[in-house]
């Protein structure tokens, strides 16, 4: 089996998918527009950050599924890729606590001026009365703007320093909310409204392109700071500018709406000049604890793949096939009893939206669940039950319609 790696991993990780027996291309230096070229007959091809577009997918004849090293899959052609019957799998959460640390260390550096303070020093300064005006954490109020995993990582820590945290999340809800111990807040513009301090820890996409823009960002309180980890274009980085141009808020971020390619590049974005705004180089994720974690993740995904054809933390497809109902045949664990099933199921124009059959350990008995768009008729139980003298039983099972 092939596998391209077009991103960098551990060594930890490369070393464990070659015990698997693997064919392994590590390129990391590729990017989105050498994909397509370079994906020949690889099976697997797992990133980081590099883009995987539609072209790229259909010059990959072979290839079965792609994981993604880390959380995010907004740069991966998820639907492009489910037409192509090509599994997009991520790493959900492996990498929370970095981004959680970096939150924490940008909303202490805000509060204490951290950054400023060390290019005075290097500077050849001494400006203890300019810095030493930091209003501390103790009792401020920390909004919490996505309750995933990093929200959640970033809401014991707060929790921690003494904050009063609230919070909004597409999906939470009041109880949710009590669970975990914050206070809800019914929209994006109420919380911005409350806090002291916003973080921004959302997936991007279109619903929530610019979630923070010109709007939310006027209701914020005077003085206020805003924290955007998330990805660029959830946060309007012109509506951000200026804010904090004008004095308004003070801001930090890890990620941009536009961002210089590569490792090493020249920065000359919006946020090059502007004091009161500190920004760190999409590093959120990049701790070796979270690299190792995600590195584990991957081999964990390739590894049950291959043993059992199953994709842990699958993207772009539902959990439950759009069938009406279930059917079950307990059979004989023979060569061709389920293709006569099939073939039963085909002239009766009936369409299979999921199969599974679990076979009984030392029995030669196996029970096949087929999922299927709509019921099959009793003529048709009747035909899958004479088509093979070792199918032992069929039945269907309606889904409750409500379920």
């Amino acid at each position: 089996m092939k596998i391209l790696i077009a991103d960098k991993v551990p060594d930890d990780c490369l070393e464990a998918l070659q015990a698997l027996g693997l064919d392994i291309s590590f390129q990391p230096t590729l990017g989105a527009d050498d994909l397509p070229s370079a994906v020949g007959e690889a099976q697997v091809l797992v990133v980081r950050s590099t883009r995987v577009t539609a072209e790229t997918i259909d010059a990959a004849e072979h290839l079965q599924m792609i994981i993604r090293g880390g959380a995010g899959t907004n740069t991966i052609d998820c639907d492009h890729a489910a037409k192509n019957a090509i599994h997009v799998a991520n790493c959900p959460g492996k990498n929370a606590v970095a981004v959680a640390e970096l939150t924490l260390g940008l909303i202490l550096s805000l509060d204490r001026f951290i950054p400023d303070n060390v290019i005075s020093l290097r500077n050849g300064s001494w400006e203890k009365s300019r810095f030493g005006k930091g209003r501390g954490l103790l009792g401020q109020t920390l909004g919490i703007i996505g309750l995933g995993r990093i929200g959640q990582e970033v809401l014991q820590r707060g929790k921690a320093f003494g904050m009063n945290c609230i919070g909004w999340s597409r999906s939470l809800t009041p109880e949710r909310a009590r669970e975990l111990g914050i206070e809800y807040c019914e929209s994006v513009h109420d919380l911005c409204r409350q806090a002291d301090v916003i973080t921004v820890h959302v997936a991007y996409s279109d619903q929530t392109h610019h979630l923070i823009g010109t709007k939310e960002i006027a209701a914020m309180k005077p003085g206020s700071t805003i924290i955007h980890m998330a990805r660029g274009g959830v946060v309007d980085d012109k509506a951000l500018r200026e804010a904090v141009s004008s004095g308004h808020i003070r801001a930090a971020s890890d990620v941009y709406e536009e961002e210089p390619k590569g490792g090493k590049a020249e920065y000359n974005g919006p946020f090059q000049d502007v004091d009161g705004f500190y920004g760190t180089h999409h590093v959120g994720a990049s701790t070796i604890q979270a690299q190792q974690a995600i590195g584990e993740e991957i081999v964990r995904i390739v590894e049950h793949w291959m043993s059992t054809g199953d994709v842990f933390n699958c993207v772009n497809r539902t959990n439950r096939q759009p069938g009406c109902g279930q059917l079950l045949v307990r059979h004989l664990d023979k060569v061709g009893v389920l293709a006569s099933v099939l073939d039963v199921v085909k002239r009766a124009d009936l369409s299979v939206k999921e199969m599974h059959n679990t076979v009984f350990d030392n029995t030669g008995a196996a029970t096949a669940a087929i999922t299927l768009n709509r019921p099959p008729g009793q003529e048709v139980l009747v035909s899958i039950r004479a088509s093979c003298g070792d199918v032992l039983g069929v039945e269907w099972i309606q889904f409750d319609s409500e379920s």
